[in-house]
């Protein structure tokens, strides 16, 4: 991961919560977590990107283990205060683009708004069909504003410029669909989740890919 993306999101970690909900629409998170909250069974996870932790506890709940990983520390130590007491949870600091786990080590693969951060995002793809179980599943929320009006995109980044206070994340922007040709997996479901109090909220795709 460049050294740059990692000192933005560790110094960021302490507001992350707050400027994430003002960029996405605060909403964006809540309808995600219950999404979620309708998977069962996900039997050994690993989590891309935990963040802070928001995503974490609702896996645990599901789940047999969880391997929640960020390539921030700050970040880290953050959802590990969040998560106290699932015994299940485990923390990496652990680049989803190249990892240190088996092929197929896990059930499921869940990313939560990491496709936007990391520089090769088929390169990601490509790692989580390496170590998913044949039958195994990724499961990613992928905020996409190229799904805005010209007009709602600007409107959304200066929004973002405001939240994270004058620098924007290092972050791009695709679909899904376009990043799956040649990974290998199968598109099992989309739904593009927005917030509906914010006109320009930022369409999130909560994707299920299944590894044939």
């Amino acid at each position: 991961m460049v050294k740059d993306k990692v000192e933005f999101w560790s110094r960021t970690s302490p507001t992350y919560d707050a400027s994430v909900d003002t960029t996405l629409g605060g909403n964006t998170r809540p309808l995600i977590n219950e999404l979620l909250k309708e998977e069962e069974n996900l039997g050994a996870v690993v989590e891309f990107g935990c963040g802070t932790g928001y995503f974490t506890r609702t896996l645990a709940e599901r789940a047999q283990s969880v391997v929640a990983t960020d390539f921030s520390d700050d970040m880290l130590r953050i959802a590990e205060e969040h998560v106290k007491g699932c015994n299940n949870v485990r923390f990496r600091n652990v680049d989803c683009q190249n990892t240190p786990f088996a092929d197929a080590s896990f059930d499921t693969v869940f990313s939560g708004f990491v496709i936007p951060c990391v520089d090769d995002k088929s390169q990601a793809l490509r790692e989580s069909y390496r170590i998913l179980k044949p039958g195994g599943k990724l499961i990613t929320a992928n905020p996409n504003i190229l799904l805005l009006p010209r007009i709602g995109q600007a409107t959304f980044l200066l929004r973002a410029l405001i939240a994270w206070r004058g620098h924007l994340p290092p972050v791009s922007f695709c679909s899904v669909q376009d990043l799956i040709e040649g990974t290998g997996f199968t598109l099992e479901g989309l739904h593009v989740v927005r917030d509906p109090a914010v006109a320009s909220s930022a369409p999130v795709e909560y994707a299920i890919l299944v590894k044939p």
